[in-house]
């Protein structure tokens, strides 16, 4: 049980650093540009190794194998579109830019990478039976709403002039289902 409970540590840990990271950057200057960076891979690495820790020490449900492969290729679906949210429309690698994203998955919903990693951290957990990383995925999910909604109220609007009108035309979490059966074709 020691073993989980630092693997959760960790990944409660990846969440705090993100929000750290973010606050920096809402601040700016120099402390940001030396540290806010490097705080934001910080939390990936955080975050891959509470779901490896919490996948190989949790007791296992016994699934059917057909389940398991349905649910590994959501849980890579998820993965893809989270890596593609995160990763390539808003990018850690974007070089300062300052420009609102309002194309792609952030036409669905203004957070969307808090929804993709949810569905990934579930279907995860499916696919290996994991019964710590289910419940870990509620945990992480929350922490995630955290910091989306300081970014959605205070860091966004302070950054960009344009994401109050972005607020009024894009949901906040849940896409609507014709928009999002729209953006998977």
């Amino acid at each position: 049980m020691e073993k989980v409970n630092l693997f959760l540590l960790c990944g409660i840990s990846s969440f705090l650093v993100y929000l750290l990271s973010d606050y920096l950057e809402y601040k700016g200057g120099e402390i940001y540009l030396k540290s806010g960076k490097i705080l934001g891979y910080l939390s990936v690495v955080l975050l891959l190794l509470s779901i490896i820790g919490l996948i190989i020490f949790s007791p296992k449900w016994q699934i059917s194998p057909p389940f398991k492969i349905i649910s590994a290729l959501f849980s890579f679906l998820s993965l893809l579109l989270t890596v593609k949210s995160l990763f390539l429309e808003v990018s850690f690698f974007n070089k300062g830019k300052k420009t609102l994203v309002t194309g792609g998955s952030y036409k669905l919903c203004r957070h969307p990478g808090v929804l993709w990693l949810f569905l990934f951290l579930i279907f995860l957990s499916l696919a290996t039976g994991s019964i710590y990383l289910f419940y870990g995925a509620f945990l992480f999910f929350a922490l995630n709403m955290i910091i989306a909604i300081f970014e959605d109220e205070i860091f966004l609007p302070a950054k960009f002039s344009k994401y109050e009108d972005y607020k009024k035309r894009v949901p906040f979490l849940l896409p609507h289902l014709r928009d999002l059966f729209r953006y998977l074709k």
